[in-house]
């Protein structure tokens, strides 16, 4: 899938869930051979209007870019997920990940643009800059 379709896919899944929850207590929506997609607070808003309980998960296992605490080694994702709490107001959204930032802000860095946190060059080491090549996030 390129990028457009992702984007729509998730979309897409989203809304069809949100038409199946009408009618059963549970959801659970998949997308294969997914890339990014954005921030997942963003598909979970709708849900949190709505006054319906979110929970949004990727990842993607060819994408590994974080090293433990302490390792140099990447050997994980950065598994982002996001919830939608409803309340009697605006619904509570929370969207995390395994790093402090993710894949696609370590991709689209400038080059010579700082990355925040401990971002690390293949060798392990913190870059004081980054280009395009590839981050332990």
């Amino acid at each position: 899938m390129d990028q457009r379709q992702t984007f729509n896919a998730a979309h897409c899944n989203l809304l069809e869930a949100l038409r199946k929850a009408q009618d059963v207590p549970v959801v659970t929506a998949t997308i294969a051979k997914c890339s990014h997609i954005g921030s997942l607070q963003t598909y979970l808003h709708e849900v949190g209007e709505r006054k319906l309980p979110g929970l949004m998960m990727v990842t993607d296992p060819g994408a590994v870019s974080v090293a433990p605490f302490g390792a140099a080694e990447a050997v994980l994702t950065t598994n982002p997920i996001a919830a939608a709490i409803p309340t009697r107001g605006h619904p509570i959204l929370a969207d995390q990940c395994t790093s402090l930032v993710s894949n696609a802000q370590a991709q689209s860095a400038a080059p010579g643009e700082l990355l925040p946190g401990d971002a690390q060059d293949p060798q392990g080491t913190h870059p004081h800059a980054v280009g395009r090549q590839r981050f332990r996030l």
